[in-house]
């Protein structure tokens, strides 16, 4: 076992798969609803990383400013100017951006020991779930990760019906390695991904972990579902 890569123990017993995952610092499925917590419990700064956070808060929405100055600035030129002036001014007005501050405030609210959001990236899309929405669940006694996992396994559907709707569309213009190539995403989702989010649902809210190595009628033996716990960012890995 300790040859053999992460990815290779995807076939082995998930407990093997699991250990070397927490060897390489990724939490197994299972292990996420701790991290979240103790992350929860421990984010709150100190006094002088919260006054650098807003200081830094201050800067950027200092930047903004000019930005916004300057972006007006060419916008008022813009309506006076002949054509060849207008293209200039037009060049000139993708180089000036405003920043977003949401997560650098977001960031802050952590900081000072206010509810905020998790940024979770579960392989589809990226979306918040605020502490505020944790807390009941746990309240009730509940695993935080079956949010993750449950709205990861309507992600998945989603990605489903789009690849079945474009294999549909495209079946009588489309090359046959093109056809090939989305065939095997959506079986890859609809055989794989699929069966392995329905059994990391079952293992969490039983707590019986042989429901990780269960094999699918289509002969496919699911695994635990790895994550990266990082500051105030859930980013599930892919092996």
């Amino acid at each position: 076992m300790a040859k053999k890569k992460l990815k290779d123990l995807k076939k082995s017993k998930d407990f093997y798969f699991r250990r070397r995952a927490k060897q390489q610092t990724l939490a197994p499925v299972t292990d996420v609803n701790l991290e979240i917590r103790q992350k929860v419990k421990t984010i709150k700064g100190t006094k002088k990383q919260v006054q650098s956070q807003k200081n830094k808060i201050k800067s950027l929405e200092k930047e903004n400013r000019k930005t916004r100055d300057k972006i007006k600035e060419l916008e008022v030129r813009f309506t006076f100017e002949d054509d060849e002036g207008k293209k200039r001014i037009e060049e000139d007005l993708k180089q000036y951006r405003i920043k977003s501050l949401v997560l650098e405030k977001n960031q802050l609210r952590a900081l000072e020991g206010k509810d905020f959001n998790f940024v979770v990236d579960d392989g589809f899309k990226r979306y918040f779930i605020n502490t505020r929405e944790l807390k009941k669940y746990w309240k009730k006694g509940k695993d935080a990760s079956i949010l993750i996992l449950k709205k990861m396994g309507k992600n998945t559907e989603e990605a489903i019906s789009y690849y079945a709707n474009l294999i549909e569309k495209e079946k009588n213009t489309a090359s046959k390695s093109r056809m090939k190539k989305l065939n095997r995403i959506k079986d890859g989702l609809v055989k794989k991904l699929r069966h392995t989010i329905k059994q990391n649902i079952a293992a969490v809210e039983s707590g019986d972990m042989s429901e990780l190595d269960e094999v699918s009628d289509d002969d496919e033996k699911s695994y635990s579902l790895l994550f990266k716990v990082v500051g105030v960012n859930i980013d599930r890995i892919g092996i």
